[in-house]
Formats: C-alpha cells, sequence, structure tokens
C-alpha cells in the first residue's frame, strides 16, 4: 500500500516539474499573432492588447491609373489615381513619382496626399524635361488610417465651366460651389483636357482657399504656351475634378 501510496505522490511530483518547466521554458509567450485568442483579445489577434480589430480588417490602398502627359516645350503633367476602398476610413499617405525615358531614370517627384472613405483622388504633379518621357510609375507609402464614419464631408460642386483658346495658350475659367453648412479652407481643382478624338492630353491644376459655405469661389487653370497642344484641344471637352487639401 505504501509503495502505491509513493508511486503516486512521485508521480504528481514528477507531473507537477515538468508542468513548472513548461510554464516557465517551453510555453509560448502569448503574441498579437499567434492565431489564439489568449490575451484579454476582442477577437482573435485584434482588441485589446493587440491591434484595433477595425483595423485588421481594412484593405490596402488602390493605384487605379498612372499617366503623364508631356508637351513639345518639356512640360510634363504626371498624374495617378487612388482609392480607398475603406469607406469608414480617411487615408492619409505619402507617395512618389518615377520619371523614366527609355528605361533611364530622369526624374522623381514626391508627396503627400489624402483621399476620403470609399472615394478616389487624383494626384497631381508638374517637371519639365529636355528628355523624351517613355514611362511614369508611382509608389505609395507610410499610409495611416483615421476612422471618419461620422465626420460630413463637404458637398462641392463645379459650375460655369468655359475653356478657351487664347494663341498659344489654353485657359479653363469655372467656379466651386459649396453646397454645405461650412467654409472649405482649401480645395485642389484639376482639369483634364482632351482632343477632338476623346484622347486624354494635359492636365492642369489651381487651388481654391475659403469656399464659403452656401457660397462660390471663382477659379482660372492656366497651361502652358505650347502652339500645337492649343491646337489640339477640344475646349468643348474639358473635365474638372475637385480635391480637399486639409
Amino acid at each position: 500500500m505504501k509503495q502505491i501510496l509513493y508511486g503516486a505522490m512521485y508521480i504528481v511530483l514528477f507531473a507537477f516539474i515538468v508542468w513548472s518547466a513548461y510554464q516557465t521554458w517551453l510555453k509560448p509567450i502569448p503574441s498579437c499573432v499567434d492565431g489564439i485568442r489568449n490575451q484579454g483579445e476582442f477577437q482573435v489577434d485584434c482588441g485589446g492588447p493587440c491591434t484595433s480589430c477595425d483595423l485588421t480588417e481594412l484593405s490596402e490602398l488602390e493605384l487605379r491609373d498612372v499617366e503623364f502627359y508631356q508637351l513639345a516645350s518639356g512640360d510634363t503633367a504626371l498624374v495617378a489615381k487612388i482609392y480607398n476602398p475603406n469607406t469608414d476610413h480617411r487615408a492619409v499617405f505619402s507617395y512618389e513619382f518615377t520619371v523614366l525615358s527609355r528605361g533611364e531614370f530622369i526624374a522623381v517627384r514626391s508627396g503627400l496626399s489624402e483621399v476620403r472613405g470609399g472615394a478616389s483622388v487624383w494626384i497631381y504633379q508638374t517637371v519639365s524635361l529636355d528628355e523624351r518621357v517613355t514611362d511614369v510609375t508611382l509608389t505609395f507609402s507610410d499610409t495611416s488610417l483615421e476612422r471618419t464614419d461620422l465626420v460630413l464631408q463637404p458637398k462641392l460642386e463645379v459650375v460655369h465651366i468655359e475653356t478657351v483658346r487664347e494663341g498659344s495658350t489654353v485657359t479653363v475659367y469655372g467656379a466651386i460651389r459649396n453646397q454645405s453648412v461650412v467654409i472649405v479652407p482649401s480645395v485642389w481643382v484639376t482639369a483634364f483636357f482632351y482632343n477632338t478624338t476623346g484622347y486624354r492630353i494635359f492636365a492642369s491644376r489651381t487651388i481654391l482657399q475659403n469656399v464659403p459655405a452656401f457660397g462660390e469661389r471663382t477659379f482660372t487653370i492656366h497651361t502652358p504656351t505650347d502652339a500645337l497642344f492649343a491646337d489640339a484641344v477640344d475646349i468643348s471637352a474639358t473635365s474638372v475634378v475637385t480635391h480637399l487639401k486639409q
């Protein structure tokens, strides 16, 4: 009987030693990437001490389009369309255009932009080059997302658009109508120009400040002096888009 009792005690003691060793040296430390809800998370590996569950369900920004338009003068417009699929998160990000000529790097333009949830934004830069541009790429990074489901976005409308050809230059006139109850401090206004076959051939931009609530502010968008461009433009086909500048 004593042998059975002693044997049971040894088994219990051995099991305790093994369990203690496992807890001390072998048991994995809880983390936010172990696939286990084991440290107060709201869901597996998110919430509590881990990243917000909202952020783990977000999607990356999408690059929808990259274009460049080079005039005979060398003036070149670089544009890219970025889409934010996260409907209730505003995204702020850094971007960089890389300009190439026959595979060789010739210029870079970078900046900071943002796009509201479920919307697209056109990024715009310019560069003047002697070389012929053959390709442009764009990368974006350092994206930060901010929940904005309770933030009302100003409603802007582009009105009174008129494109005028004046010798070797083309100018766009128009106004931004603010249909919101708040002043819009700053807004980018970008014009896209097309030829008579409907092909987009250039873009230019201006910025407006302090568009009044339930009011309008006029804008003028200039283009470089270029006779070939001016002759090719269909002045009835200009499109204008806006982008809030924070």
